[in-house]
């Protein structure tokens, strides 16, 4: 399939086997970006803000599925396949604008580092919540957590990390975080967490050291961004559960913002679940280093018995 990739003008190539360096934005999606060159431009800032987080190896998630550029570039790609010819016509360049940022965004949460987990549960943005979402801030999300945990069984804390492990609410604490079992415990909170992060990510901003506007020298407003983060946010719960958020803020039902998230919810939901497969838990990995955790061998065993050219298009 030929895709363009935005970087500072577009170039055009055959996405290959070798891992992809840049996010990839579907030709269809091209053209009609193209249409609104502020638009067009908010996307080309938004990639050339991102690819340097999804080249970083996620600190928390060792045995994970792979979620990096080349899940983006694939979810892009089923999501272009999924939109019919008579509903692409009638598409906007900020239609998809958002959607292609919604996809971008969806997984950044599990990239968060050590210095981003530590501002964002003991440190500066523990009390940080989201309005008409989230009853928790990210202090109270984990006092919870943590407290769920202790309680699981041995047979569920088996699954999940591989044995019963000591629970230490106070491990975010840490400078560095270095014990594997803190680690997982942290990992597991994330994974939970990511489709929350996400609509964070977006309204305000990536958690780190520094923290990092993905959307810096862009023209997204406060509402597009959080329209945004909502699209990303949906991928992890269901879709109706989103509908009062939207009404109570901009009540304009079905098209909230003029925006048909509710369709573009639904297309960024099936095209991630569409990208499965043995590109995303290659045999080598487990051939360099043995997965021990009985949740992940399942996700891995899985992915690899899909072939590719069973979602071939």
């Amino acid at each position: 399939m030929v895709c363009y990739t935005f970087a500072y003008r577009v170039h055009a190539f055959a996405v290959g086997k070798e891992q992809a360096m840049s996010i990839n934005i579907p030709r269809n999606f091209i053209h009609i970006l193209e249409q609104n060159s502020d638009v067009q431009a908010n996307i080309s800032h938004l990639c050339s803000n991102v690819q340097g987080l999804f080249k970083l190896n996620p600190d928390f998630f060792p045995d994970y599925t792979f979620h990096g550029i080349d899940h983006i570039n694939e979810v892009l790609d089923h999501a272009d396949y999924l939109i019919p010819e008579k509903t692409r016509k009638i598409l906007t360049p900020r239609d998809i604008a958002f959607l292609v940022s919604g996809i971008v965004i969806h997984d950044l949460g599990m990239f968060l580092a050590e210095d981003g987990v530590r501002r964002l549960i003991p440190g500066d943005l523990r009390q940080q919540r989201l309005e008409g979402f989230d009853d928790s801030t990210w202090e109270k999300a984990w006092e919870n957590y943590t407290d769920r945990v202790k309680r699981y069984t041995q047979e569920k804390m088996r699954h999940l990390f591989g044995g019963n492990i000591t629970v230490n609410p106070d491990c975010v604490k840490k400078e560095p975080i270095d014990s594997d079992n803190d680690r997982r415990i942290i990992g597991e909170f994330l994974r939970q967490e990511h489709p929350r992060l996400a609509h964070e990510i977006a309204v305000n901003f990536f958690p780190g050291d520094k923290n990092k506007d993905v959307f810096k020298n862009t023209s997204f407003d406060k509402t597009d961004r959080d329209m945004i983060g909502l699209l990303a946010r949906s991928h992890g719960m269901a879709i109706r559960d989103t509908e009062d958020y939207c009404e109570e803020n901009y009540e304009e039902g079905s098209k909230p913002c003029n925006i048909p998230i509710f369709y573009l919810m639904a297309v960024l939901r099936i095209a991630d679940l569409l990208d499965a497969g043995s590109h995303r838990a290659p045999n080598i990995r487990q051939d360099v280093k043995k997965i021990r955790i009985p949740i992940s061998v399942e996700e891995w065993t899985w992915n690899q018995r899909i072939t590719r050219t069973a979602l071939d298009w």
